[in-house]
């Protein structure tokens, strides 16, 4: 999993936006993603942060690692490749 953008580029951008900037333009600016930058005003203006959420975590669910062997093999799934059936080889 990747790692957030720095809490400094990303107050950057918001200030460069809340400035003028279109979202877009900032964006290309700052070469990161227009969608980002959406979030990271639309974060700014509702909280006032511009801090990345938690990342990882399951929830708080706490389940053991036999518990989730159990779900896979009642649901019958696997983690091997399935080979391609019905293929004809070459002679």
């Amino acid at each position: 999993m990747s790692k957030p953008y720095s809490e400094d580029l990303r107050e950057r951008v918001v200030a460069a936006v809340e400035g003028g900037l279109s979202r877009r333009q900032a964006a290309e600016v700052f070469d990161v993603g227009v969608s980002s930058v959406i979030r990271w005003v639309q974060r700014f203006r509702a909280t006032g942060s511009v801090a990345a959420k938690p990342m990882g975590g399951a929830r708080g669910v706490i389940v053991g690692y036999g518990t989730v062997w159990r779900f896979f093999e009642r649901e019958d799934i696997t983690f091997k490749k399935k080979r391609a059936g019905g293929r004809t080889r070459a002679a």
